[in-house]
């Protein structure tokens, strides 16, 4: 049975709208996937595709949840649905009030599958923390092109079937380091005052203070910290990056993922946000 690890320093609901709305249908994955890009872009999306999406996250940051979806649903079966719109709409506002507002877009991935469907993967940063939006789109016929499903999550799931255990930039890499070094002693309020000096993060003190309480419980739990290694340090667009690392306990592996982002201004990565759960081996199954 699995423990009820808390899964995010920044506890906030995910973007999901309710049981009464059950279109577009919960994403599953289709094999085989063909990874190519499918256009000269650099998103790899079909124009009519690409246009669509940076309307929608245009329409999402600058103007209102109600206008993104319609322009999102438009010419889809689900565009004369108003039930439908009306509950991601206010997921979408439920999310915006949690996270923050949002500041930033990025296209991350682009997958074919087959010649009439492309799945896209886009980042978004809110204040407060960063979600992964997939968008389906389907090619009934010629350069038509349709929404067909919609999944939100804050990348708890997320794990490349291809991991990329590359050194992260000098500075993150010393930071996480640090962090494991305090954890293995026994110090986790030392690990997370470090590891946040200079963030946004380090004046939430309530937070920090309850996430490293349940690190504690976590280390009653699960054991004591023995090791840790390094598994996918992975850019997620040019402003952020996440690392994923497996600590290794007496009873069973953490997953921790920690997301840096770079400050505008002094170009040093600073922690976004953090994440410990004990899901490390469904995160291989079900991505």
């Amino acid at each position: 049975m699995r423990s009820s690890l808390p899964a995010i320093l920044l506890l906030a609901s995910l973007l999901t709208a309710p049981a009464t709305a059950q279109k577009p249908a919960p994403f599953r994955p289709v094999e085989p996937v063909d990874t190519r890009r499918t256009a000269g872009s650099e998103t790899g999306l079909p124009p009519r595709v690409e246009e669509r999406v940076q309307a929608f996250f245009t329409s999402l940051t600058t103007q209102t949840p109600e206008q993104a979806f319609f322009r999102l649903f438009e010419g889809t079966k689900f565009a004369s649905e108003k039930d439908i719109i009306d509950a991601y709409t206010e997921a979408a506002r439920n999310e915006i009030g949690s996270s923050g507002k949002i500041k930033f877009f990025n296209h991350f991935e682009t997958r074919k599958i087959g010649d009439r469907i492309v799945l896209t993967t886009h980042i978004v940063e809110h204040e407060r923390r960063l979600m992964r939006w997939r968008l389906m789109f389907y090619s009934p016929v010629g350069n038509e092109w349709k929404l067909i499903n919609l999944k939100v999550d804050d990348l708890r799931n997320f794990h490349p079937a291809t991991p990329s255990a590359s050194r992260p930039p000098e500075a993150v890499a010393l930071k996480i380091e640090k962090f494991f070094i305090h954890l293995q002693s026994g110090d986790p309020a030392a690990a997370f005052q470090e590891i946040t000096a200079g963030t946004d993060l380090a004046a939430k003190k309530d937070l920090i203070d309850a996430f490293i309480g349940r690190t504690q419980e976590a280390g009653q739990e699960h054991g004591k910290i023995s090791s840790y290694e390094l598994l996918d340090n992975r850019p997620l667009n040019p402003r952020h990056r996440l690392l994923t690392c497996l600590a290794a306990t007496e009873r069973e592996p953490l997953r921790w993922q920690f997301f840096f982002k770079v400050d505008p201004q002094t170009g040093s990565w600073l922690l976004h946000n953090i994440r410990v759960d004990d899901l490390f081996d469904e995160s291989f199954l079900i991505d």
